[in-house]
């Protein structure tokens, strides 16, 4: 997997570039799917805490390889903690709503719901 690193120069990404991270996450997106029944149990409000601690770290680690850092104030640890919570946020409420949408419009969203993020980060906006 390749590292993308998000500053200021990368706040707009090519066409490609955005395709390629569109890709990966729905990759995920695909897994989740296939794996619903299973996923929907393990994230249940019954099910163990632990278990979303871990998504959470594996979403996290997965994550922190995707940043460096947001100009040089954020921490990549601390947006990708923020954004994995975020992105497990969209996979519960995706599987509560009986995956309506497609793997590739959650990837979409996902894509931009971040993008945003860190345009509003760029932009100094304070939300």
């Amino acid at each position: 997997m390749g590292t993308f690193i998000i500053s200021k120069a990368s706040t707009k990404d090519s066409g490609e570039q955005k395709e390629e991270i569109i890709q990966k996450i729905t990759s995920v997106f695909e897994y989740v799917k296939e794996n619903h029944r299973f996923v929907k149990a393990v994230t249940s409000k019954n099910s163990s805490y632990s278990f979303h601690h871990k998504f959470n770290e594996i979403l996290k680690d997965h994550l922190v390889g995707l940043f460096e850092s947001i100009d040089g104030s954020v921490p990549a640890v601390y947006l990708a903690t923020a954004l994995s919570y975020a992105y497990q946020g969209l996979i519960q409420t995706w599987i509560q709503n009986d995956m309506q949408e497609s793997s590739r419009e959650m990837s979409e969203y996902a894509y931009q719901l971040f993008h945003h993020f860190e345009t509003s980060m760029f932009n100094g906006q304070d939300n």
